[in-house]
């Protein structure tokens, strides 16, 4: 399964595995899969979810919107390598070695 690595600034802050079948939502807010602690970050900002072999980013109508290599989307299907920017963090979406990418 596909991996979301957390990062601000160049620096690993924690990684997030995904699975199938499942939705991660992201946001500033205690009761989000992934809490990030800054104001440009609404309480509920987006939303990861499987969509049959895939994985596709959701912006849930935040303030300052969702960046996926550099372009701001409302939705998203991801990608291998994709950068998703969330106020001044950033996202790496990246299959692990050896598994077979849709």
């Amino acid at each position: 399964m596909p991996l979301l690595t957390l990062k601000f600034k160049d620096n690993v802050i924690q990684e997030f595995p995904l699975q199938k079948e499942t939705s991660i939502t992201i946001g500033r807010r205690n009761d989000n899969d992934i809490v990030i602690e800054n104001l440009a970050v609404s309480g509920n900002h987006a939303k990861i979810d499987s969509a049959g072999e895939g994985f596709v980013l959701t912006d849930l109508q935040s303030k300052n919107g969702c960046f996926v290599n550099e372009r701001l989307v409302t939705s998203h299907w991801l990608k291998h390598g994709d950068k998703i920017n969330i106020g001044k963090h950033t996202l790496v979406f990246e299959y692990r070695q050896g598994e077979v990418q849709p």
